[in-house]
């Protein structure tokens, strides 16, 4: 079923895809299965309930091979982010061949993202997100599974799965965020294959969930041993490392032990360094200053490859979390307001930065996913009337274009900026 909302007498993605709106009796939020299907005729033969009309995709290996082509063509963008290999759209959908189940987390989830982005039926991403998931239930218990590298990659696109299936469940389940950790606490990390692939994906995913939600990283222990042995001898290796930092800072902010300024001391220290010490190459290619141009928010930074995009985003991540939590900053009197009103500032600049980042590249689709979180979680700093029409533009485009959910996002920040009394 696919998620509606209450326009009448069309929701607002049928009327955006010029489709019939179809919706359950019971809950006029949802949509029943698309009308232009038709029954099977059951002398042809034992066939799946239903099959598609002559203008839509058929329930044959046709299907497949759209939903094979689909992930190696968009969906292994979002996996294959600062990987130099494109190991998930090279070495993983290689590996579906042999493993039934990898195959069905890929299909399952771009035909998720088909039907979140397009007129494409939901009645597949069901159909094969069930098949695989009764293949892992099958493993449940199976030490030596937990070692199958295409297992794991399959566990790690399922999570892609269940973050952008968030509009239609209502809520992030995170049952596929906790298998992820099974496989990367199952054995040693590994220097090469599509584990380590996977384990750099899984530490975006954390990062993500941790600022998203304000929780420390529950993989910690692992991402600090990498990052004390990582080699940072290219740019793709000191990304990895700047984002490496970012989970200790999230893991500081919002973790239980107490704040020290001596840590916090020491991770700003880290971070500005690796900012000092970056290799020429993460310098913008082209650069221009929001405001040169009228209702111009953010700026123009136009960096050189995937590693760079995301490098300078998670850097500003980092001074965003480090200024909210400074364990010196005053908690009383004209200094506490002074304070709070320079941190907020700052944030507001990193913000704008990073949506800047986003637009400029937009051939980096994560950094738009990277661009609409900072924007729920700091959105509300900003009174501007232009920032905010600009960055609802942001959260919208990513949710319509994108299929990533930013719905909740938009609802309290519209309220947050008194937009709904306007």
């Amino acid at each position: 079923m696919r998620l509606g909302d209450n326009q009448l007498p069309s929701c607002s993605r049928c009327t955006l895809l010029n489709r019939e709106c179809v919706r359950v009796a019971s809950d006029p939020f949802r949509h029943a299965y698309n009308p232009t299907v038709k029954p099977v005729d059951r002398a042809l033969g034992p066939r799946p309930e239903y099959e598609y009309a002559e203008d839509q995709v058929w329930l044959t290996p046709r299907s497949n091979a759209l939903l094979l082509r689909h992930f190696v063509a968009k969906l292994s963008l979002w996996f294959d982010y600062c990987d130099p290999r494109n190991t998930f759209a090279t070495s993983v959908v290689q590996q579906a061949v042999n493993s039934p189940t990898l195959l069905y987390a890929i299909l399952a989830t771009s035909a998720r993202h088909l039907s979140m982005t397009s007129d494409f039926d939901a009645y597949l991403a069901d159909k094969y997100h069930r098949e695989c998931l009764a293949l892992l239930i099958n493993i449940v218990g199976d030490n030596s599974a937990l070692l199958d590298e295409a297992l794991c990659a399959a566990t790690v696109i399922l999570r892609l799965f269940e973050e952008i299936s968030v509009p239609l469940v209502g809520s992030d389940t995170q049952g596929h965020l906790m298998g992820t950790h099974t496989f990367m606490r199952a054995s040693e990390y590994q220097p090469s294959g599509i584990r380590e692939a996977a384990f750099r994906v899984v530490l975006r995913q954390e990062i993500v969930f941790a600022f998203k939600t304000q929780t420390p990283l529950q993989l910690l222990p692992e991402y600090v041993q990498v990052d004390r042995a990582m080699d940072t001898a290219d740019d793709w290796g000191s990304a990895f490392h700047i984002m490496v930092l970012c989970a200790e800072v999230l893991s500081y902010c919002y973790g239980e032990e107490q704040k020290l300024a001596e840590t916090w001391d020491n991770l700003s220290e880290r971070v500005s360094s690796w900012m000092e010490s970056k290799s020429a190459s993460f310098e913008p290619l082209f650069s221009v200053p929001a405001g040169v141009k009228e209702n111009q928010v953010f700026p123009q930074i136009w960096l050189l490859n995937d590693c760079h995009v995301a490098a300078h985003q998670h850097y500003l991540m980092c001074q965003i979390l480090l200024v909210s939590h400074d364990p010196r900053r005053p908690q009383l009197g004209p200094k506490r307001t002074e304070a709070v009103e320079s941190s907020e500032r700052v944030i507001r600049d990193h913000v704008k930065d990073i949506c800047g980042i986003a637009l400029s590249n937009n051939h980096c689709i994560p950094a738009m996913f990277t661009a609409s979180m900072v924007i729920s979680v700091c959105g509300e700093f900003f009174r501007d009337y232009q920032d905010q029409k600009s960055m609802m533009e942001i959260l919208v485009k990513t949710d319509v274009e994108l299929a990533w959910p930013t719905a909740s996002a938009q609802t309290y920040l519209l309220e947050k900026w008194n937009w709904n009394h306007a």
